[in-house]
């Protein structure tokens, strides 16, 4: 999986935990879609699962080894973190002390 998302998309070898994260993401879904499509007896060729499972995670991919948009981030108060997602700004809270 490792070597075909590398081969499919280039900017994937850039980051290895993005690399990793990605590989188990895939790999845990795959596991998923075709143990439902076996245990639930969908009648559906290998063919159409195969292409159903790329219609739902091959847009994901892309979208994730994207380069983040300049200044998309800045302005809608979110903040990109080291792992290519985004996440609302940290909020200083104090608690109380019991």
């Amino acid at each position: 999986m490792r070597d075909h998302l590398r081969s499919h998309l280039p900017q994937a070898a850039a980051d290895r935990t993005q690399l990793e994260a990605a590989v188990q993401f895939t790999t845990g879904a795959l596991s998923g879609l075709l143990t439902w499509w076996v245990a639930a007896d969908i009648r559906c060729s290998a063919d159409e699962v195969h292409a159903m499972f790329g219609r739902l995670t091959i847009p994901g991919l892309r979208r994730f080894f994207a380069p983040a948009p300049r200044g998309d981030d800045q302005r809608s108060g979110i903040a990109r973190s080291r792992f290519g997602r985004s996440r609302p700004p940290s909020t200083s809270r104090t608690l109380p002390v019991m």
